[in-house]
């Protein structure tokens, strides 16, 4: 019984982290960043298949379609956001949630800092800084 309420207990923390990162990427705020040319998109035979963006030498919003995904599209799009960034910066920063923290740090990121928020009913939500530096 114990677990069964664990399992139910962490879908529903699933459900509000879903929530709140539909409600952070949704339409508005990604035409937001394309109409400042700092959102880039990664196409395969004419299909949208990744996105990343930046900001100054932020990097954010990487994401690759979960069928593309360990194919090498994720360090392309990191590539071509770092050889931007380093135009301008010595260093690269960006936030890690846990299924990706292994990908950064394969690309020799380093944890600068751990973080929370707050999101949908209070749920506390956590994710480690990471820093790269360029040169």
């Amino acid at each position: 019984m114990k677990l069964l309420l664990k399992l139910f207990i962490l879908c529903i923390i699933i459900k509000k982290i879903v929530e709140f990162f539909l409600k952070l990427h949704n339409k508005e705020n990604i035409l937001i960043d394309i109409n400042n040319n700092r959102k880039y998109i990664l196409v395969d035979n004419n299909k949208l298949i990744g996105t990343g963006s930046f900001l100054e030498n932020h990097i954010s919003w990487v994401f690759i379609l979960p069928e593309y995904q360990n194919q090498g599209y994720g360090s392309k799009i990191m590539d071509f956001l770092e050889n931007k960034i380093k135009l301008n910066y010595d260093y690269s920063v960006l936030e890690s949630s846990i299924p990706s923290k292994e990908f950064y740090k394969n690309r020799n990121y380093e944890k600068l800092d751990k973080k929370s928020m707050l999101i949908n009913n209070g749920l506390e939500f956590s994710f480690d800084v990471l820093k790269k530096n360029l040169n």
